[in-house]
């Protein structure tokens, strides 16, 4: 959180309590002559003018006179006016947060750079220029799960919620009244060090359709899965019986790998499972294969499967303990390659029905940076050496 008793101008120097109505205006103004409509605000609520129907010319005059006498002390967008849409990460847990801006940049295949945002006291927001793919488009309000934290069902203080905003927003100014114990205003800023949304352009901002919308709802749903977060009911987020099944084929896959390797580097088809294991663990075939595609997907839970199964590492998850336990009991020391066959056909048939969706998001991302369409775990390969590896974040 950003607090006005740091708030520092253009210059560098602190602002203070009175200088704030001096910067808000000069913002404004910048933000006006690049583009957007600009509403004069108290801490969140457009209250003092109509701001539906007004001209960008009447807003921005109503804006810089109240924020000259002191009546507004804080600035939204009226979002419409320029096609921008706020995808509004309503996250009381930062390390959720934290999380899903790293993967976000995977999802949609942009650099940190590429990402401007807001952030006040919680979570924050990231901008965007809507693209619809039909006339018939529509915006959905919320994407993915509502969550809480653990025990704390129901509790807006403990609340994790993904909406799309693309009427208002706010992007500078005050956030609410000063905290009644320390005294501090909190100020909206950028979130962490990403681009600021006040430094931008509307033609800046990247583009995005309802299908990578709706993407970011489902990489929302992986992440309250695989931690310790409930709906408002109490009840825990947990994969579903086909997300344990696709977990469960991913080590297959990554068995079947380390198997097939160590044949073709030994020449023999008797390779037992041990020496495939041991053989994973002296390679990096499973983490240059399967690693960049779980975290695009979003798959801590699965990678800590496959660590688990093949590596010997302890599982952190008790999610993962049923998964664990018939994948041992199927893979003995002594088993071969052959007496899996059945089970790798149907792992494979499980992993593409389950990557389909990811795949065309992939094939997305591959023609926006002219790379040929290939089967998904190539296809994710080539986009993290060529492209993700360029992220500043991931």
């Amino acid at each position: 959180m950003r607090y006005l008793s740091s708030l520092r101008g253009p210059t560098g120097a602190l602002v203070g309590p009175n200088g704030v109505f001096d910067l808000l205006r000069a913002i404004e103004d910048t933000m006006f002559s690049r583009g957007w409509t600009v509403i004069g605000s108290v801490f969140k609520v457009s209250c003092l003018h109509p701001w539906k129907k007004p001209t960008r010319e009447e807003v921005h005059q109503w804006a810089q006179q109240d924020l000259g006498c002191g009546r507004a002390n804080a600035l939204n967008l009226r979002l419409s006016d320029t096609k921008t849409i706020a995808l509004d990460c309503d996250f009381t847990d930062p390390v959720l947060m934290a999380r899903f801006m790293s993967l976000l940049q995977l999802r949609l295949g942009l650099h940190k750079e590429q990402l401007f945002t807001c952030a006040g006291k919680k979570g924050g927001k990231i901008f965007f220029r809507f693209m619809p793919l039909s006339i018939c488009d529509q915006l959905p309000r919320t994407l993915g799960p509502k969550a809480f934290l653990r025990g704390h069902s129901g509790d807006s203080a403990f609340k994790q919620e993904l909406e799309v905003k693309s009427d208002l927003s706010t992007v500078a100014g005050l956030y609410g009244l000063p905290d009644p114990v320390s005294y501090e205003t909190i100020v909206y800023g950028p979130y962490e060090d990403f681009p600021y949304i006040v430094d931008a352009a509307p033609s800046d901002l990247p583009t995005i359709t309802s299908v990578e919308l709706q993407s970011l709802g489902d990489l929302l749903g992986n992440l309250v899965k695989q931690g310790d977060y409930e709906d408002a009911e109490g009840h825990l987020f947990e994969p579903s019986f086909l997300e344990h099944e696709f977990m469960r084929s991913c080590v297959v896959l990554c068995i079947c790998m380390s198997y097939y390797a160590l044949q073709q580097a030994q020449g023999r088809q008797d390779v037992t499972f041990a020496e495939a294991k041991q053989f994973a663990q002296q390679h990096d075939v499973v983490q240059q294969e399967f690693l960049p595609l779980l975290c695009f997907i979003g798959q801590d839970l699965t990678y800590e499967l496959i660590e688990h199964v093949l590596f010997d590492k302890p599982l952190r998850s008790p999610l993962l303990e049923a998964d664990a336990a018939e994948l041992h009991a199927a893979f003995t020391t002594d088993s071969v390659s052959a007496d899996h066959a059945n089970r790798v056909s149907n792992a494979y048939s499980v992993f593409l029905n389950s990557t389909s969706f990811h795949h065309q998001l992939l094939m997305i991302q591959s023609a926006k940076n002219s790379l040929p369409a290939q089967p998904i775990l190539e296809l994710c390969k080539e986009l993290r050496d060529k492209v993700w590896s360029n992220n500043a974040s991931t």
